[in-house]
């Protein structure tokens, strides 16, 4: 959906939102789900008390936490690392993306040992 344009586009957004309801979006539910992942946030925030924090990339958290709900199943603390890791991934994507370089996301999503073999793959210089 991201790469497509025209009637592709409309074609995979038609695909996306379909898979997304059968998921659950756009229902009650995902209300209800969107709904307690806010109220656990706030009660997220609430354990800074009066100390100031820094926000950048909280507001991933309950995303990326609502949406795993609907797709894996399961929920991740806040503190946890799995949840960190997953957000430190997702940001690589939307940095590859916002970048412009497609051949860059294959930094991303082949396996290290690809490098470590191929140190100069992709113009990836790793010594």
């Amino acid at each position: 959906v991201i790469f497509s344009q025209g009637s592709t586009w409309v074609q995979q957004r038609r695909i996306t939102l379909r898979i997304l309801r059968d998921f659950g979006f756009g229902k009650s539910t995902t209300e209800e789900a969107v709904s307690a992942e806010v109220s656990r946030f706030l009660r997220y925030l609430q354990t800074f008390e009066e100390k100031p924090v820094n926000m950048q990339g909280k507001f991933n958290l309950p995303i990326l936490n609502v949406l795993w709900t609907f797709t894996a199943g399961q929920q991740y603390d806040y503190g946890d690392h799995r949840l960190q890791n997953i957000i430190q991934r997702v940001n690589e994507v939307v940095k590859v993306l916002d970048a412009g370089r497609a051949s860059s996301l294959l930094h991303i999503t082949l396996p290290k040992w690809v490098f470590r073999l191929l140190p100069t793959f992709l113009d990836r210089n790793i010594t």
